[in-house]
């Protein structure tokens, strides 16, 4: 995943990406709960891209405590089930 991919999906800019991977940075929780978010998703996608298989909501929510990780949308569980979003 390239900084430009991660900094779309965690919604923040390159820059803050590289401060963080440099050591200069410090993100807010909020920043490093995105970026955990959005990690964790293009992992999702990626094991189901080599298994064929996609993960139910159950599964995923097991994994990571959605209600710690980041506060998202309903919707945007939907979109990611129909493959709207990722």
């Amino acid at each position: 995943m390239t900084q430009q991919k991660l900094a779309d999906a965690a919604g923040v800019s390159v820059g803050t990406i590289s401060s963080i991977e440099r050591g200069t940075g410090h993100p807010s929780r909020r920043i490093v709960d995105a970026i955990e978010f959005a990690l964790l998703s293009y992992s999702f996608r990626r094991d189901e891209a080599t298994t064929g298989r996609r993960m139910t909501v159950d599964e995923i929510a097991r994994i990571f405590d959605m209600a710690t990780v980041v506060p998202i949308d309903v919707s945007d569980v939907a979109a990611y089930r129909v493959g709207m979003i990722g």
